[in-house]
């Protein structure tokens, strides 16, 4: 029997023993229903007992069968996992030898793919600075382009505001005046000639300006250094008056190489303190690190505090409000050197620090072509101020003429008048004559 049976049974049981109590409690209303079923529950109990002990016995039998046929199972089960267990054991052997090969064709793989990267990246590198120096010179050439532009529209501009000065007082010149008029022009001859005496000093400030752009246009190279090539610069392109060599200042306690003469605002001079400074040694170390690599770095720091020092010597001794004005220029003759000191930022920092300008040959041809330009202009404005007011004379003076030519426009427009009415009467006479000579002719014909 199957525990499934033996519970059904036990079921069937106790539902008995339940009806019977029932049918029992129905029948049985005296009082020896508590003895009957004191003896109906003895025999039910009698009777579970016995089905109780053949359902342990049916019990012990199939739990006996059971662990028979579990034994059996697992043993086979044992053996099954053992199998499983070796083949599971070499399937990770071969999984572990081909996870080395795997591995080390990947670590082949991957120092292959480095070196592949790296020469890549040399490559890059490469043709990033093979770039970045074509860029560097694109960029320098177009500064330099765009410098030339920029000089030759300043120059166009002041031979186009000369020309248009020069042909505004020709054009007020030639309209005051016409041929056939030159008795008229007696009164006002003396004031021309003033007038024509301002001309010329206009022309002769047109041909300094056009020497100034010749100067401009043409680079300099005249192989000397320092104070030499500044005294040079200087007297390329300022008059002997306008500076001053070796200048005593701070009374008499500094001496300048240079200094510029500029017009105050009191009309006395105020000068612009100009010295030359060339550390030669320092940037012949830096040109030799720069092609050798070796302490470049070393070579720009003493270059640059040479500068400093230059700057802050200059700066303490020679600018000296009101006397000076309130910064200096310190001049290097070289453009390399000035085009390092500038890369290094030394532009700003010494005008900045130490009220200094510094300039190479270019920026400071630059300079003084700016400060000749004002010279230039001043004088321009001097000299206009005079030709304006002569020709305010003279404008007044024509003004008086022209009516004199009025009044003589209209005396010959009266006299034409009178000319043509006897040109009239002249015909009349003529064809009058004609006549009277026809009738002549025709009365001699009768008569012959």
């Amino acid at each position: 029997m199957t525990t499934d049976t033996i519970l059904i049974l036990i079921t069937l049981i106790i539902c008995t023993v339940v009806l019977s109590l029932i049918i029992l409690l129905n029948r049985r209303k005296d009082e020896n229903i508590a003895d009957e079923l004191d003896a109906e529950f003895e025999l039910l109990r009698k009777k579970t007992d016995e089905n109780a002990a053949l359902s342990r016995r049916e019990l012990t039998q199939q739990f006996s069968i059971l662990g028979e046929m579990h034994s059996k199972t697992s043993a086979a089960a044992a053996q099954e996992t053992r199998k499983s267990i070796e083949s599971l054991r070499s399937e990770m052997e071969q999984n572990r030898r081909d996870s080395e090969l795997r591995q080390r064709l990947l670590q082949d793989r991957m120092e292959k793919q480095n070196l592949e990267n790296a020469a890549n990246l040399r490559q890059e590198v490469v043709s990033q600075f093979t770039g970045l120096n074509e860029l560097s010179l694109k960029t320098m050439s177009e500064i330099s382009q765009r410098n030339d532009r920029s000089m030759g529209e300043l120059k166009g501009t002041i031979e186009q505001n000369l020309l248009q000065m020069r042909e505004t007082v020709e054009k007020r010149l030639s309209e005051s005046i016409s041929t056939g008029l030159e008795g008229s022009f007696k009164s006002v001859s003396s004031q021309l000639e003033q007038v024509y005496l301002g001309l010329g000093q206009m022309q002769s400030l047109t041909s300094d300006i056009l020497d100034l752009k010749k100067v401009l246009g043409n680079v300099k190279n005249r192989g000397s250094w320092g104070e030499m090539q500044l005294g040079n610069l200087l007297s390329d392109m300022l008059a002997p008056g306008q500076f001053e060599r070796e200048k005593m200042l701070g009374k008499g306690k500094s001496r300048v190489d240079f200094a510029i003469r500029l017009p105050g605002e009191d009309g006395s001079n105020v000068f612009l303190p100009v010295d030359s400074k060339f550390p030669l040694d320092k940037y012949n170390a830096v040109l030799l690190a720069s092609e050798t690599g070796e302490n470049y770095k070393e070579a720009i720091t003493e270059l640059k505090n040479a500068a400093q020092e230059s700057a802050k010597s200059i700066g303490s001794k020679y600018i000296l409000p009101p006397e000076t004005t309130d910064f200096a220029v310190m001049f290097v003759p070289s453009e390399g050197l000035f085009s390092l000191l500038a890369a290094e930022g030394m532009l700003v920092l010494l005008r900045q620090k130490y009220h200094v300008l510094l300039a190479g040959p270019s920026t400071f041809s630059a300079l003084l072509s700016a400060i000749q330009t004002g010279f230039r202009s001043l004088a321009i404005r001097k000299n206009s101020e005079e030709i304006f007011r002569l020709l305010g004379e003279f404008k007044k003076t024509f003004g008086n003429f022209e009516k004199e030519l009025e009044q003589a426009i209209r005396s010959l427009n009266a006299a034409q008048n009178n000319l043509e009415k006897l040109n009239r009467s002249s015909g009349k006479l003529s064809s009058e004559l004609t006549r009277i000579e026809e009738l002549g002719e025709h009365t001699e014909t009768k008569e012959e």
